[in-house]
């Protein structure tokens, strides 16, 4: 889904979590709206979102919005 975005502005879409089918916003979890609020999301948005994809949420800000980036397929 998020691969085929082609403007940076565009919208980057929830992902399901696959072992319950939730989405962030089911948990009331913060999600970014664009890559835009990726690149400028804080430790406390990124951390409870790396939690609820179960990924690793240890490494600086830099290698935590990387993580995000690779996992949502933001790939521009």
């Amino acid at each position: 889904m998020n691969r085929s975005r082609k403007w940076v502005a565009d919208s980057i879409a929830q992902l399901v979590r696959e072992n319950d089918g939730l989405y962030p916003r089911d948990q009331n979890v913060w999600f970014p709206t664009d890559q835009e609020a990726l690149m400028n999301a804080t430790l406390a948005d990124m951390n409870p979102l790396l939690e609820f994809y179960r990924l690793e949420t240890g490494g600086k800000s830099a290698e935590k919005c990387q993580r995000l980036k690779q996992f949502l397929q933001v790939i521009l």
